[in-house]
């Protein structure tokens, strides 16, 4: 009886496990999710992303359907794989441009995850990049 006793307060007295809060909240987003992603493809607006040692340059594409662009305004999280403490988000205006630049002198060196969430045209898209950082 003892036993069982002390194997109950063991129990009780670890942290929880590593389950989500969120996950049923996110199970619910997923569908969205996945519709804006894969509008990206079939706008063939994928964002060209090109990095030099100072800048991260965001080329937003104007959509096929709608080849004179418009204004494209969104956020950019910027994440870092190996710890949530760097992790960071801008918002996007491009007004009638389709550039955006972001200076990365806060960026360590490494990896990265960029997560683009965005609208143009009426439409919502979402694409993710990876990039490592020098």
């Amino acid at each position: 009886m003892g036993m069982i006793l002390s194997m109950a307060i063991y129990l009780m007295s670890r942290p929880s496990d590593d389950f989500d809060p969120n996950y049923y909240e996110k199970g619910i987003h997923f569908d969205q999710d996945y519709v804006r992603e894969r509008q990206v493809f079939m706008d063939k607006v994928e964002p060209q992303i090109h990095q030099n040692q100072k800048t991260i340059q965001i080329h937003f594409q104007n959509p096929v359907a709608n080849p004179s662009g418009g204004n494209i305004s969104g956020k950019i999280w910027i994440i870092r794989p190996s710890t949530g403490k760097l992790d960071t988000n801008f918002s996007i205006f491009t007004g009638k441009g389709n550039e955006w630049n972001l200076k990365g002198d806060f960026l360590a060196k490494g990896n990265w995850q960029l997560v683009l969430e965005w609208t143009q045209n009426h439409h919502a898209y979402l694409y993710h990049k990876e990039i490592f950082w020098n």
